[in-house]
């Protein structure tokens, strides 16, 4: 979620942001720079999201968070919008290693 926040373009672009932004690490609760995951590992993961018995509980999740960000930010979207279907399927072939352009290398 983090690099499709910040617009990487690579999973390794957010994971070299995370190994230098400390306020990030705390955001995320990430303890060090050296608990920051491997490329690898988080690389594992997403394909396992991707998965399609976990796909379900992956939009239920982005579902929740923008509720949360909603009531937290009720004039968020005001001038400024985003598609949730949109977001969904680049979340969807990120995760699933589908057609994105980046999906090779991740988030």
């Amino acid at each position: 979620m983090l690099s499709i926040a910040l617009r990487h373009p690579a999973i390794e672009h957010g994971l070299n942001e995370l190994r230098r932004n400390e306020s990030l690490r705390r955001l995320a609760g990430i303890e060090s720079e050296e608990s920051v995951p491997k490329k690898r590992s988080l690389s594992r993961l997403l394909d396992r999201l991707g998965q399609q018995r976990h796909l379900s509980h992956l939009h239920g999740v982005f579902d929740t968070m923008s509720q949360r960000l909603g009531a937290a930010l009720p004039e968020l979207g005001r001038d400024t919008a985003g598609d949730r279907a949109t977001l969904l399927r680049s979340l969807t072939s990120r995760f699933s290693g589908g057609a994105a352009p980046s999906a090779a290398t991740g988030c």
